[in-house]
């Protein structure tokens, strides 16, 4: 014996299965293959920054401890490094308009301002380690002038 089992389509049922569809469909926002990718390449982008940062505060730390020429030109090296991923990867260079004494417009650039700060930092250790330069210029004098009477 078979039995045959009859199936009818329901009006209600589809009109109602549409409308949800059409409200998910809305409420789900579409994003493109290439805004993720954009997406993932600003997380790693960001990343990176944050590491160098990092190491740039690890480089700071042996600046202060140190305050050696070695130190110092280290922590340029990677103040640098950073400045130069922030423009690769499209960080804006911050501008601010100001006044001037004598009335006029100025624009400050942040990387120039951090370019002269190095250097007002690359001075303070000179003028620190000037004694320490002349002394080990002497001694470089001396062992020169020993290897030349060795030779």
């Amino acid at each position: 014996m078979r039995y045959k089992m009859r199936v009818s389509k329901s009006k209600k049922t589809s009109a109602i299965s549409s409308k949800k569809i059409n409200a998910k469909k809305s409420n789900i926002e579409s994003i493109s293959f290439i805004e993720v990718l954009s997406l993932k390449s600003d997380e790693e982008a960001r990343r990176k920054l944050e590491e160098i940062l990092d190491i740039i505060e690890e480089k700071g730390k042996d600046l202060y401890e140190k305050r050696t020429i070695e130190s110092l030109l280290e922590y340029k090296k990677m103040v640098k490094h950073f400045i130069e991923e922030a423009i690769e990867y499209g960080l804006k260079v911050e501008e601010k308009r100001g006044f001037r004494r004598t009335g006029r417009t100025r624009v400050l650039r942040t990387v120039s301002n951090i370019d002269k700060k190095l250097t007002q930092l690359t001075d303070a250790i000179l003028q620190k380690e000037k004694k320490q330069i002349n002394l080990l210029e002497k001694i470089g004098e001396i062992q020169g002038l020993l290897v030349s009477i060795y030779l």
